[in-house]
């Protein structure tokens, strides 16, 4: 349990961050800033740096009161913004995750709004996704994170459906969070505006993408 002495300094620009209206990764990401060492310590015979701290997925979930799955999903979106990085110790099942923070680095399953689509959980896709993207760390994820589900993202407004693993790939190829909130959001707005039946959004982001970039 870390030290609960103390305070932590929480910057107002934090409002412009990309994540900050993603409720579960702005809840996980608090929570690290609490939970993060403020001095070098040893677990287990390992240094444990400052700024870093020993969790589980199961662990922060049971602290945030996040579902397993959207702990996953936050967790990952800020590795992939370079929000915090994490090793694992399989020797014990536990993580050390080390938090990165702005200045230094400038689910519901069982909900019926999960729709587990063939395009989403087919090993076909799995396997052309893999050819595609070759440098993505496929052993990270599992079966759920190829569950098409709505998008955990207030422009989505619950209308944008994609996987784990389909957002993972929209935000290495789009660059940014802001980039890819863009495009979230005008997808949501096309749907709702146009009452538009799109059967593959992933897709449809990526295209719009493409086209973009030849404008």
């Amino acid at each position: 349990m870390a030290d609960l002495n103390g305070y932590v300094k929480l910057y107002r620009q934090m409002i412009r961050w990309g994540w900050y209206r993603d409720i579960s990764v702005k809840v996980l990401f608090l929570h690290c800033l609490l939970m993060a060492n403020y001095q070098q310590a040893d677990w287990c015979g390992i240094t444990i740096q400052r700024g870093s701290f020993v969790t589980s997925i199961e662990e922060l979930s049971q602290q945030t009161g996040l579902t397993v799955q959207n702990t996953r999903t936050a967790l990952k979106k800020l590795t992939s913004t370079g929000n915090s990085t994490n090793k694992q110790q399989t020797a014990n099942k536990q993580q050390t995750g080390k938090l990165t923070t702005n200045e230094e680095n400038k689910e519901k399953k069982n909900n019926k709004e999960y729709i587990e689509v063939e395009e989403g959980v087919s090993s076909d896709c799995r396997k052309q996704l893999k050819e595609l993207y070759p440098d993505m760390d496929w052993d990270a994820y599992d079966n759920e994170d190829f569950i098409i589900r709505p998008v955990n993202s207030y422009s989505g407004r619950k209308v944008v459906m994609l996987s784990v693993v389909q957002e993972d790939i929209l935000l290495n190829e789009l660059g940014t969070v802001e980039t890819f909130e863009y495009y979230i959001s005008k997808l949501a707005d096309f749907i709702i505006s146009k009452n538009a039946n799109i059967k593959n959004h992933f897709a449809t982001i990526l295209k719009w993408s493409k086209e973009d970039e030849g404008v």
